[in-house]
């Protein structure tokens, strides 16, 4: 009996929103005594308060289901306003530094929710200071859930206008971290490197040079959790894709900073990158059937040329194992995976990198603008 009442009361659609002044007056002080706890340096402040943080989830949680399920949008001032009333949005702020993961990256996710929700609560949003800000400094979280949310939210922000200019201004589109900036140069290094060799090498040299690459991208992973200065903003996009706003000594100011950390980006990856950590690493991973590996699944998004057999089958990792595995009692492959990180960490070319970048980024944007606009189709049907 009590478990068919559970289930009835699991399945009950969440409850709708209150009123902008009872929220204002019964929900808005609880939240903020939750989350004034939540932002709090100090352990006591959790010990005081041990249901703060059950307390800001399960309410981001309900508001993540109101903003996300198949009913026609509410544009309305007054509809948004009991969705998105003043209270959360003066919250939003301290929840999106929350020092609890969980808290940040659902306040993450609930920004990007209203993003897409409707060009009025994308607007109302960007518009305010706090949140965008908020966001910002999201993007420099050391936790990767909170920076994934973060940069999700960015991008649903960005589907309109409005989002873009203060994204902009706040520097906030182009903050996509320094990790994924290294992924990109090393797949535009291999891409070159191809058209370069592959006339050349045997079918056993161009399987060891793809295995070499693949087992490249998870070492500057690897690498990445234990540098914060991968967790920085690379800028790259910002100079590419704004050079019209920008002074010229700026712009060139810019580019010279972001090249120099790049060269260091480099020269950390050539000095850490460990062969057998990285094959165990991936062992691990395969004999536990964990899904640890699938971060690697954006880099599909990247134009790969030549035959199937001279790419790296990002979509379908499992095949990229079993190929380590008939390699893995040869020498040679340690070899070719220490050659292939000197290589590329001494002659990558900066500017492709760039190149590259931007033009993924723009895939993304267009993506994200194009589920905006179904959204909004979906909506007004």
């Amino acid at each position: 009996m009590e478990e068919t009442r559970s289930r009835r009361k699991r399945g009950r659609p969440p409850p709708p929103p209150v009123g902008c002044s009872s929220f204002n007056r019964a929900v808005f002080p609880l939240l903020l005594a939750a989350a004034a706890t939540s932002s709090s340096s100090s352990v006591s402040g959790d010990l005081q308060n041990p249901h703060a943080r059950f307390i800001l989830r399960r309410f981001l949680r309900a508001r993540l289901v109101l903003l996300t399920r198949r009913t026609p949008a509410c544009s309305s001032p007054s509809a948004l306003e009991r969705l998105l009333p003043e209270g959360l949005l003066i919250l939003f702020p301290v929840l999106l530094t929350s020092r609890w993961p969980s808290v940040a990256a659902l306040g993450a996710e609930v920004v990007g929710a209203a993003a897409l929700y409707s060009l009025e609560a994308n607007e109302m949003m960007a518009s305010d200071e706090g949140v965008v800000k908020g966001l910002v400094r999201a993007l420099g979280s050391k936790s990767r859930r909170i920076v994934k949310a973060a940069l999700h939210a960015v991008m649903d922000l960005s589907t309109s206008p409005v989002g873009r200019e203060q994204l902009w201004k706040a520097s906030a589109v182009e903050r996509l971290l320094w990790e994924g900036f290294a992924h990109v140069a090393l797949h535009c290094w291999h891409e070159k490197e191809k058209e370069l060799s592959d006339s050349i090498t045997s079918f056993e040299a161009r399987t060891m040079r793809i295995l070499s690459v693949f087992l490249l991208h998870v070492a500057i992973r690897l690498t990445a959790d234990c540098n914060p200065i991968f967790r920085k903003a690379c800028l790259v996009a910002a100079k590419l894709g704004s050079a019209e706003v920008l002074d010229e000594r700026h712009s060139e100011t810019l580019m010279l900073s972001q090249k120099a950390t790049f060269r260091n980006i480099m020269d950390i990856i050539n000095a850490s990158s460990n062969f057998m950590e990285v094959y165990k690493n991936v062992a691990v991973v395969q004999e536990s059937n964990d899904d640890s590996l699938q971060w690697m699944r954006w880099l599909r998004h990247l134009p790969q040329d030549g035959a199937d057999d001279a790419k790296i089958d990002f979509s379908n990792l499992l095949r990229m194992w079993d190929k380590l595995v008939e390699f893995k009692g040869n020498g040679e492959l340690k070899d070719e995976f220490f050659k292939t990180k000197s290589k590329f960490c001494r002659c990558v070319v900066y500017e492709d990198a760039c190149k590259m970048f931007h033009m993924l980024l723009e895939k993304y944007r267009r993506t994200r603008r194009q589920y905006m606009c179904g959204m909004l189709s979906l909506h007004s049907a």
